[in-house]
């Protein structure tokens, strides 16, 4: 499923349309901040990180809520948004990039880690992001 998104900003005010079809409808979501968008398969709801409220939220894909998750915390990291991924098991994965010269590997990658819904915590490693 294919997302749109739509950033504009006026004065110090941030928002985002988001706009995927379902059942041959359009379904909007208009956010008051920067938010992306990723359509989970196995679980079939979209997820939106939203960093200003320092919160992942999951929608039905009619456009009605279904829940919101903390974004965790990765000592030496800082979180940098959703992914696609077929190794997790929810089909997305959190993106975390190194922040200091001791944390990460050589090449300074991006990296993609699990998010375990039920206990709000980063899970294992999946695979380096690029």
């Amino acid at each position: 499923m294919k997302i749109k998104r739509v950033f504009s900003r006026e004065n110090s005010k941030s928002k985002t349309l988001l706009t995927w079809q379902h059942n041959g409808k359009s379904v909007e979501l208009e956010l008051d901040n920067d938010a992306n968008g990723v359509f989970s398969e196995s679980m079939q709801l979209i997820f939106i990180d939203a960093y200003e409220h320092n919160k992942i939220f999951s929608y039905h894909l009619n456009g009605t809520p279904s829940d919101s998750y903390n974004i965790c915390a990765k000592e030496g990291y800082e979180f940098r948004g959703l992914n696609k991924n077929n190794k997790a098991a929810s089909g997305i994965s959190l993106l975390y990039h190194p922040s200091s010269s001791d944390t990460g590997n050589e090449w300074n990658d991006t990296e993609q880690y699990e998010l375990l819904f039920e206990e709000n915590t980063i899970g294992p490693f999946l695979d380096i992001y690029r």
